[in-house]
């Protein structure tokens, strides 16, 4: 059973800490998890009628084993259960836990961000905020992003001081969010292609923008901070 997690003003059920208990491991367990994919194929014997070659039975077995190393999980305790509270108390538990190491591939392409990002949908945003304030009081920062004034306001240096990045993932789907990343993109000297054409291809197109166009001006933009075109973002 899990301690009470360190910040929480209000005090776990004892199935809460059993919930707890297990979602830390989920996130802190290194072992790997094999999957095994099995195709199994059987010729029946054939008509004696068939060449000798073609009336022997035959199987092929085929198998594909792949390791990972996964973390998280899902939660699916009941309603009223209090798995908004268990997530928080998982981020309080893990928060002084130093952050993943990141992949070489993307060393230099990326912000270095300590903060949780909590995607919620927009009819949950406030209940999200109110529990935080409920179970942890002031003790983290909280970004709230719910709104398309939000994305617009939202810097560089906002992000870095957050503990909590709390988002609207509807925000990902609307005009503003693809509008910031043009304009990063324009701002870069890296424009993502357009389409003239109806507006659905337009949008489909943008989409197709490769992650490597803003990953391209996060490199130069952390080597030359001040120079960069996205000075004003910082």
């Amino acid at each position: 059973m899990h301690e009470q997690p360190p910040s929480f003003l209000l005090r776990l059920r004892p199935e809460q800490l059993r919930s707890l208990t297990w979602m830390v491991h989920q996130e802190a367990d290194s072992a790997p998890l094999t999957v095994l994919y099995r195709c199994f194929w059987r010729r029946e014997l054939a008509s004696q009628e068939a060449p000798r070659s073609l009336a022997l039975d035959w199987t092929l077995d085929c198998r594909i084993i792949t390791s990972f190393a996964p973390r998280g999980g899902v939660l699916a305790d009941e309603i009223g259960y209090g798995k908004t509270a268990l997530a928080i108390a998982l981020i309080d538990v893990r928060q002084q836990e130093s952050l993943p190491e990141m992949p070489a591939e993307d060393d230099g392409f990326f912000f270095p961000c300590p903060a949780t990002l909590v995607c919620v949908p927009s009819h949950l945003h406030s209940q999200w905020v109110d529990e935080f304030a409920k179970f942890t009081g002031k003790k983290y920062t909280i970004l709230r992003l719910c709104r398309d004034a939000d994305v617009k306001k939202a810097t560089v240096r906002k992000f870095l001081e957050a503990d909590i990045v709390l988002c609207d993932y509807q925000l990902f789907r609307g005009q503003a969010y693809s509008a910031r990343r043009q304009e990063l993109c324009e701002k870069a000297g890296l424009s993502a292609p357009k389409s003239d054409v109806e507006e659905w291809e337009r949008k489909r197109k943008f989409r197709q923008v490769p992650l490597e166009t803003l990953q391209c001006g996060t490199w130069n933009f952390l080597r030359q901070p001040e120079q960069h075109p996205w000075a004003a973002n910082l």
